[in-house]
């Protein structure tokens, strides 16, 4: 059940987008101002709706492939 609940899908990354980022420590303080800094953003809010999406059970193959194409339009969203 793990292994199936796997998306196979690329992930979609703007490299250029990323350069302009300061690097930080990985400690306590940096994991807590991220996630301070991340509540509220575009970002948050498109994985909160992927998540809704991916929680839907059914075993319906037009409404799977409906789910999955809303899931790959959510990815190029947030990438």
């Amino acid at each position: 059940m793990l292994y199936e609940s796997k998306i196979h899908k690329p992930m979609i990354i703007d490299i250029e987008d990323k350069v302009t980022t300061d690097e930080k420590d990985y400690n306590q303080d940096s994991i807590v101002e991220y996630e301070m800094n991340s509540r509220d953003n575009r970002i948050g809010e498109i994985t909160n709706i992927a998540t809704s999406i991916l929680n839907k059970y059914t075993t319906n193959p037009k409404s799977k492939k409906y789910y999955a194409d809303k899931i790959s339009l959510l990815r190029i969203y947030q990438g």
